[in-house]
Formats: C-alpha cells, sequence, structure tokens
C-alpha cells in the first residue's frame, strides 16, 4: 500500500495547505479518507489520476474533514467521470448529505455516473479483495454530550478511526481522537500509524508507540507553528525513532 498526503492543515485554515485528505493506493486503485477543504484543488497539485479514486472514507462531519465533498463531487461531473463512486461516512449524516447535495444542485441522478452513499456505524467493515477496511468509535465528539442534552439536535457525535490492512500489510488512521486512549486498541503491530497531533498527549504517546510495536508513525494535523523539531527530539530521548511530519504531495510505503 502506498499513501499520499493530500491535505494535512489542522482544524484553523492554512495559507500553505488543504485540510485532512489522504490516498491509499493498492493495487491500481485509490481510496480517500476524508476530504476536507481543499482537497480537490491539492489532488490536483498532487497529480493523482482523481477518476481511479473508486472509494471515500469520511471519519467524521467537522468542516475540516468533510467540507471539500460537494466540490469533490463536481469536480468528478465536470470530469465526466463514469465509474461508480461510494462514499462511506458516519450515519448521522446519511441523509443530511443527501439535503445538501440537492441544495447544491449537484441531483444524483444528473451527475453521469453512479453516486452511491452510505453510513458508517460501528460495526462497518469494507472489504473488496483488495483491502479491508474497518471502522473503529473514538471519543472524538464527546464534549458536545452536556450541550446536546439540552437540545432537540440529532447529532449522535460519531466520529471513526479506520484500521486498512492489504495482506500482512496494516495502516492506521486516527482521525481525530479525544485523547490517547483511542490509540491504545487499534495500533498494534501497526505499520504505518497516522494519528492527529493535537487531541491527545504528545508526551505520552513514544511509550504507547513502543508498547504496541508500531513500526512507524506519522503526525499529521498540526498548526504551522507546531514545534515539529521540538517533538523529534522528545520522541528521541523516550527511545522512539521512527517519527515524520505529513507534508502535502508525500508518499509513504505502508
Amino acid at each position: 500500500m502506498k499513501l499520499t498526503i493530500i491535505g494535512c492543515a489542522s482544524g484553523m485554515p492554512s495559507p500553505n495547505l488543504a485540510h485532512s485528505c489522504y490516498i491509499i493506493e493498492e493495487s491500481g486503485r485509490l481510496y480517500m479518507f476524508d476530504c476536507g477543504e481543499g482537497a480537490s484543488s491539492s489532488l490536483l497539485r498532487c497529480s493523482v489520476d482523481i477518476l481511479s479514486i473508486s472509494n471515500i472514507f469520511i471519519s467524521h462531519t467537522h468542516p475540516d474533514h468533510v467540507a471539500g465533498l460537494p466540490l469533490f463531487i463536481q469536480m468528478m461531473y465536470l470530469k465526466n467521470r463514469a465509474e461508480p463512486l461510494t462514499i462511506y461516512l458516519p450515519s448521522e449524516f446519511r441523509n443530511v448529505v443527501d439535503t445538501i447535495l440537492r441544495g447544491l444542485y449537484l441531483f444524483p441522478e444528473k451527475l453521469g455516473f453512479d453516486l452511491s452513499i452510505k453510513g458508517i456505524d460501528d460495526d462497518f467493515e469494507f472489504d473488496n479483495g483488495g483491502i479491508r477496511v474497518t471502522a473503529h468509535p473514538n471519543s472524538h465528539l464527546k464534549g458536545h454530550s452536556e450541550f446536546l442534552r439540552s437540545r432537540d439536535y440529532e447529532n449522535r457525535m460519531q466520529c471513526f478511526s479506520f484500521i486498512v490492512s492489504s495482506g500482512v500489510r496494516k495502516f492506521v488512521y486516527s482521525a481525530d481522537i479525544g485523547d490517547i486512549d483511542n490509540l491504545r486498541d487499534i495500533i498494534s503491530d501497526v505499520d504505518l500509524l497516522l494519528t492527529e497531533g493535537i487531541h491527545l498527549d504528545l508526551e505520552k504517546l513514544p511509550e504507547l508507540l513502543i508498547e504496541k510495536k508500531v513500526k512507524r508513525c506519522l503526525l499529521t494535523h498540526l498548526p504551522d507553528d507546531f514545534d515539529r523539531e521540538g517533538i523529534k527530539r522528545l520522541f528521541a530521548k523516550a527511545g522512539y525513532e521512527s517519527l515524520d511530519f505529513a507534508a502535502e504531495g508525500a508518499d509513504f510505503i505502508v
């Protein structure tokens, strides 16, 4: 498997980076994880064969992870896509996205390709014989619990991390998480962990990576002024040397 970084900005817009978007390539097929603001432009800058993207997996519905989706669909229409496209996203957003697309005049019946939008719940599994993707709920959105209890909103606070495997190779995309404990049960013996770096205690992360035998860790979703060199020294001092940072257009072999 090959990972390509398309967007890696934090929740704050950056003048230089698109928001969360990542491509996994396996056996000539492309799979996209999240589609934040600016993803379509960055896909073009990175020379991705966008018509080869067959499936999209959305971790949660914060704008920096999903706001680029309508423009991506518009780009598929303008590129005369013919192949089906399937988008998997949290079930709580399933009906909402239908309304959004109609409001933006992206009527599925007029796109010229088969657009299928399916919900992700806690037991989600995708397996097409090439890769296997399982979704694992995390606590990133649980801070809204008290607010939602007092209001008649339908939000279910769904946010997922993804385990992606092909053969013996295993990749984990944490997406946004609530704290470091969200990683504990999903990263054992992982070949490459792509994890965000602003919602967890980075001082505790090296110990967990060593304990779980994570072969390589890639930090993403970082603010522009993040002290990368300082964190690299911190990890090295703790005994973990296989740390790197996401950068637009960078490729990593899983």
